[in-house]
């Protein structure tokens, strides 16, 4: 609330709200404690709908707005080692198609973009050698940029983006569609 406040204070109402969080420990399912799950979720999750909780009244009253959710390829495909986040980032997806199907009679758009691997972020937490062989499997045999991630945030945000509600938008390179 005191986020929103500041912010409401300083630039005047929101009209755009990108919620790009992501966190994760690495351990095998059956070795996570249930506090590491339960943070893994809160800081995917929780986050993501309690800034949602702060912005929609805003929103709403004005029948006007844009939420962005941030997800990740992994919510699809998995990966050993991250259960816990696969699980927080699916469940933001379902988050947010509800939250679509709340908001849109209000002229509130929610979509979300699915990430791939980025050259920021988590991935600059694995080893060299397994960066390599996560590239090798990606068909642009690449990681995204931020330019990228940025030019779909801005499509959404704008007029462009004004039909899409509750839509999962992949950015991945081809690793998963």
């Amino acid at each position: 609330a005191s986020m929103r406040k500041r912010i409401e204070d300083r630039l005047g109402p929101v009209y755009g709200l990108v919620n790009l969080v992501g966190g994760s420990t690495n351990a095998m399912s059956w070795k996570l404690s249930a506090r590491q799950f339960q943070e893994t979720l809160d800081l995917n999750l929780t986050t993501t709908f309690l800034a949602c909780k702060e912005f929609i009244p805003g929103m709403r009253e004005r029948a006007s707005g844009r939420i962005i959710n941030i997800s990740s390829v992994v919510a699809f495909s998995g990966a050993a080692g991250a259960s816990h986040y696969g699980a927080a980032k699916a469940a933001v997806i379902g988050f947010s198609r509800g939250l679509a199907l709340e908001l849109i009679p209000k002229n509130v758009v929610v979509s979300v973009v699915a990430l791939g691997y980025f050259q920021h972020g988590l991935i600059n937490l694995i080893p060299e050698n397994i960066q390599a062989e996560i590239r090798s499997r990606i068909p642009a045999r690449r990681f995204g940029t931020a330019a990228e991630v940025g030019g779909l945030v801005e499509f959404l945000l704008g007029k462009g983006g004004a039909y899409s509600s509750g839509q999962v938008y992949h950015l991945n390179g081809g690793l998963y569609s």
